[in-house]
């Protein structure tokens, strides 16, 4: 469930919301931010993250900012029965 966040930086055909958690990728990690503020295009819908976003996860992808927790993730591959 997105909630609206007012963001005067965005065109008038971006709508600007606040997701709980997302999972991005930076490299071979993946980084999990909470409350991360999302760009939508009312026109086509797609999502976009500001710079400062995508900066943050590479810090933390890189190891070089702290964070306030690390969880464990188990990978397998998908085999079909």
């Amino acid at each position: 469930m997105y909630r609206p966040v007012k963001n005067r930086a965005t065109p008038d055909f971006w709508r600007c919301y606040a997701s709980r958690t997302k999972a991005l990728r930076h490299k071979v990690n993946f980084v999990i931010l909470e409350d991360v503020p999302i760009g939508v295009c009312d026109k086509c819908g797609a999502r976009y993250f500001d710079a400062s976003v995508l900066r943050r996860v590479a810090n933390v992808g890189r190891g070089s900012a702290a964070t306030q927790r690390t969880i464990e993730v188990p990978v397998d591959r998908y085999a079909p029965a």
